[in-house]
C-alpha cells in the first residue's frame, strides 16, 4: 500500500587499498634577497657560534605581477662555521616537503625538496595539489623572511609536472581531508581510488556536511524474525503492494586499507516491493531475509542521523616522531638518540642519584662543577 512507512536495519560493505611512492621537486638560482643575515656568510658569528641554528624561511610563489599565490613556511636547521657555503635542511610546517637550501659566496643558490612521507594523508595531498598547480609558468618563486613580501623573484621556465591533475582528483582529496577531520586522525591517500571507493568518499563528505545524498538502488536484503515478516507481507506488501520505506542502516566507507564506520543513516526508498517468499513451515521465532526490489521508482536518499560519530574499525594509524615541529627534530637525530640510550643504560644499572627537591639537585650540580675544576 503506497505511502506506508516502516524501519529496519541493514548491511555493510567491503575493503582494499595501496601505498604511494616518493616525489621530488627541484628549483635552481632562487634569489636570496630579504633573507636573514644569518644565512650568509657562513662564519658570521665567529668561532664562538653554536654548531647549529634554527632558521625560518618562507618559500613564496607569485603570479607574473607579483601577487602572492602560495606561501610555504620552512623550518630549517643551519650548520654554522661552515666555510663559504650555506647549507640548510628542514621541512615545511605541514611536514609535506623535506627541503635543502644551498648558497655559495658567488650568489648561486639551489633549492631541492622531496615528499617526506611514503603515503600522503588527505591534508598533505591538498597542500601538494596547491603547490604543483601554483608552480607553473608564468608564475615566479622567491625566498623571503617569515611573513615578509617576496622581493626579487625567479621566473618559472617550465611546469614542475608534465600533466595537470584530473579535476575530479581535487574533489576526492578534499572529501578525503574532510573525512580525516571528522575522525581526528590522518589516513594515507591510496595510489588509486576504485570507482566505488571514490563515490562512497564523495557521498560520505556530503553526509558529514549535513547534506542529503541521492542515489539509485536495485536490491536490499532485510533480515528479520518470521513474525515481523508475516505482518509486513499481510499489511503494506500484500497483493504485491509497494511502500515508501525508511530504513536505518550503518554507513561504512573504505579508504585504501582503512575501514571506517561513519554512523547510522536514514535511507528513504521512494518505492519498494518485496520478492515472493514462502514462510510456511517456519516458526515465528525463526529468522528470514526479505528481498526488497524497486517498485515504480528506484530512487533512494540518505541522511546521517544526529549523534553519529565516525570511528576507525580496521587499519592502524601510525605516528612518527618526525611529524613533530622541525625545532623538535634534534631529539630524533642519531647522536642525541645514542645519548638517550646511554642514559637508559645508566638507569637500568642503578647508576643514578635521586634528589628530594630542586635545591638539592642544584647543590649537587655545583659540587660536581667544582670537582671538575
Amino acid at each position: 500500500m503506497a505511502g506506508s512507512r516502516t524501519r529496519g536495519r541493514g548491511p555493510t560493505r567491503g575493503r582494499g587499498g595501496a601505498k604511494r611512492g616518493r616525489s621530488s621537486l627541484n628549483w635552481a638560482n632562487l634569489p636570496p634577497d630579504s633573507l636573514p643575515l644569518l644565512l650568509f656568510p657562513a662564519d658570521l658569528l665567529g668561532l664562538d657560534a653554536p654548531e647549529r641554528a634554527r632558521v625560518e624561511i618562507d618559500f613564496v610563489i607569485t603570479d607574473a605581477r607579483g601577487d602572492e599565490l602560495l606561501r610555504l613556511q620552512l623550518q630549517m636547521t643551519r650548520r654554522l662555521r661552515g666555510g663559504n657555503t650555506v647549507q640548510l635542511w628542514g621541512a615545511d610546517k605541514e611536514n609535506l616537503l623535506a627541503a635543502h637550501l644551498a648558497g655559495r659566496g658567488d650568489g648561486a643558490w639551489t633549492f631541492y625538496s622531496h615528499i617526506t612521507a611514503d603515503a600522503l594523508n588527505g591534508q598533505q595531498f591538498l597542500h601538494f595539489l596547491d603547490l604543483i598547480e601554483a608552480l607553473r609558468p608564468p608564475n615566479q618563486v622567491a625566498l623571503a623572511m617569515p611573513g615578509r613580501p617576496a622581493g626579487e623573484r625567479s621566473t618559472l621556465t617550465r611546469a614542475v609536472v608534465s600533466r595537470t591533475p584530473p579535476p575530479r582528483l581535487r574533489h576526492l582529496i578534499e572529501a578525503h581531508a574532510a573525512f580525516e577531520r571528522s575522525l581526528g586522525i590522518q589516513i594515507p591517500v591510496p595510489v588509486k581510488y576504485s570507482p566505488a571507493q571514490g563515490k562512497a568518499l564523495l557521498e560520505t563528505a556530503a553526509l558529514l556536511r549535513g547534506e542529503t545524498v541521492a542515489d539509485t538502488w536495485s536490491q536490499l536484503d532485510w533480515p528479520m524474525p518470521v513474525a515481523e515478516a508475516r505482518v509486513l507481507l499481510s499489511d503494506i506488501f500484500r497483493d504485491e503492494g509497494q511502500a515508501v520505506l525508511e530504513y536505518e542502516k550503518p554507513w561504512t566507507v573504505e579508504i585504501g586499507e582503512y575501514r571506517v564506520e561513519v554512523g547510522t543513516v536514514l535511507a528513504e526508498y521512494r518505492s519498494a516491493r518485496v520478492s515472493p517468499v514462502d514462510l510456511s513451515g517456519l516458526d515465528d521465532d525463526d529468522d528470514v531475509t526479505l528481498e526488497l526490489l524497486p517498485g515504480d521508482e528506484n530512487a533512494v536518499t540518505y541522511r546521517l542521523l544526529e549523534g553519529s560519530a565516525p570511528r576507525l574499525v580496521e587499519g592502524s594509524v601510525e605516528t612518527e616522531p618526525l611529524a613533530e615541529d622541525a625545532d623538535q627534530r634534534w631529539f630524533w637525530t642519531p647522536t642525541w638518540q645514542q645519548r638517550e640510550r646511554e642514559v637508559d643504560s645508566h638507569i637500568a644499572e642503578g647508576d643514578v642519584r635521586v634528589h628530594d627537591d630542586a635545591d638539592a639537585f642544584l647543590s649537587h650540580l655545583d659540587r660536581a662543577a667544582s670537582d671538575t675544576e
